[in-house]
């Protein structure tokens, strides 16, 4: 009886362990197969980050030559994105529908390109006088780019959740398998089920909402899993994805919203910030000054010396204005060799003892550059809310016309 009692419970024992070994092998396997094709998406994501950034650096660079008239500080930033997109088309993407996306992308950046050789065929008088519809092509074919760029960028981020979620319907099937010999051999299945919960559903679990919330643009996520197991390596492939994406991420927001020359927020970024102090100014009835600042003589420099010392003087000139600006006070490059500055809580006579500050700061210490020694002065212009004007619209004019009374009435000066 003993015999038969130990071999029915060693068949019962077979019975169990074999759709269970299976199983376990099944899991592994997918597992296992899940960390190639995550680590295939990772490099996917990461050369589309890559190509991302090259062609907005090539944006900025063409911006740049609709600025100082030169088409060649473009080339190497071309040259950079043409190379991203051959490793691209010749590496990673293997699927038609990729190969479809980044062909697209590809098409729309030769179209991006053909602007430029517009651009290099035009002298400076018809690059001048055509620059604000080159402006517009430029930013409209750039953005065709991106957006599909952008479009394989998500894809890519999908596919691994796809991954995630046909894992963790094999551990679920599992799982439903592991109740059942549950039922007949109590003590083996929970020992397993804790063991599986420990090591297995866990993790999974932390991998599914992980990757959910770095779907919804939380790029700061990290899975605390590590080992050299599959899901281990996953992890690791996944924060390594995460925080290269963060790297990129906090440098496409930095170049939106910052001059790549000067450090100072671009035009843009000015113009909402300008909003946002004239919104909290109104709703607390608080006065806001803007100044306006232009280079005197500027365009003499760039004609005489080049536009390497121009870019030295606008550099220097930036690092006097936050010099001379408080910690609160918003600098700005608004393009060429105007900038501004916000300034909160300030009335028209503080404005204007600052903006005096920040005049002699820049007037009374030469600029060194190249061996030379640039003398450099600048013409301010001051507009106060609710003085002169309700609106943002009518407060930069207002800032503008005053610029325009100090360049007229001799330059070196500071008009309110």
């Amino acid at each position: 009886m003993r015999f038969r009692f130990l071999l029915r419970w060693g068949v019962l024992l077979v019975i169990l362990l074999l759709p269970l070994a299976a199983a376990s092998f099944s899991l592994l396997g997918t597992l296992f197969d899940l960390g190639r094709e995550v680590q295939r998406s990772v490099r996917r994501v990461h050369v589309t980050s890559q190509l991302e950034a090259a062609v907005f650096e090539a944006g900025r660079r063409g911006d740049e030559c609709l600025v100082y008239r030169n088409t060649g500080a473009s080339d190497a930033a071309i040259q950079t994105v043409d190379q991203r997109f051959d490793d691209a088309l010749h590496g990673v993407f293997h699927t038609t529908a990729e190969q479809d996306m980044i062909e697209s992308a590809h098409l729309e950046w030769e179209r991006f390109k053909d602007i430029f050789r517009d651009m290099h065929e035009m002298d400076p008088a018809q690059m001048a006088a055509a620059a604000p519809d080159l402006a517009v092509r430029l930013d409209s074919q750039l953005s065709r780019v991106t957006d599909l760029l952008s479009q394989q960028y998500d894809a890519n981020l999908a596919e691994i959740a796809l991954q995630i979620d046909q894992t963790r319907l094999a551990g679920s099937r599992f799982m439903y398998l592991l109740l059942v010999c549950c039922g007949l051999l109590l003590a083996h299945v929970l020992h397993s089920a804790e063991h599986i919960h420990r090591y297995l559903l866990k993790p999974l679990r932390e991998l599914e909402q992980k990757t959910r919330r770095m779907e919804q643009g939380d790029l700061s996520v990290r899975i605390d899993i590590t080992g050299e197991s599959e899901f281990g390596q996953v992890a690791h492939a996944f924060n390594s994805m995460a925080a290269r994406s963060e790297v990129v991420m906090a440098d496409l927001r930095t170049a939106s919203t910052r001059d790549g020359l000067t450090g100072l927020l671009n035009r843009q970024e000015f113009e909402t910030q300008l909003q946002c102090e004239l919104n909290r100014a109104d709703r607390y009835q608080r006065p806001l000054s803007l100044l306006f600042l232009d280079i005197d003589h500027f365009k003499c420099i760039n004609d005489e010396f080049g536009h390497q010392a121009g870019d030295l003087v606008l550099r220097e000139v930036a690092g006097r204005i936050r010099l001379g600006a408080r910690s609160t006070d918003i600098a700005a490059r608004c393009g060429g060799d105007e900038m501004a500055v916000i300034l909160p809580e300030t009335t028209a006579a503080h404005a204007l003892a600052l903006a005096r500050r920040i005049h002699g700061y820049v007037r009374d210490t030469p600029i060194q550059a190249d061996g030379r020694e640039f003398h450099i002065t600048v013409s301010i212009g001051i507009a106060t809310y609710p003085r002169h004007g309700p609106t943002a619209k009518v407060l930069t004019a207002t800032a503008d016309q005053n610029l325009y009374q100090a360049k007229r009435t001799g330059r070196d000066q500071v008009c309110v």
